[in-house]
């Protein structure tokens, strides 16, 4: 259920900033302001993206080798 759910919020991420690079790109026809604000939503998608495939590899077991202390 786990995996399930890390892939569905993947996908949401990665849609998410999709959309808004295609809204925020597309040519504009009237001098009209948008009440999305689009690049906030953007960094937000690719965060949950980023995140998201974090936690997969977390779910696969895959680790950062131990990094040796300071002192």
């Amino acid at each position: 259920m786990e995996f399930v759910l890390a892939i569905i919020v993947l996908f949401f991420g990665i849609g998410l900033t999709s959309s808004m690079v295609w809204l925020q790109n597309r040519p504009k026809k009237q001098l009209k302001v948008s009440l999305v604000p689009h690049t906030p939503l953007m960094f937000v998608g690719a965060l949950i993206a980023i995140l998201a495939v974090a936690y997969l590899l977390s779910l696969y077991g895959i680790d950062l080798p131990e990094r040796p202390g300071r002192f």
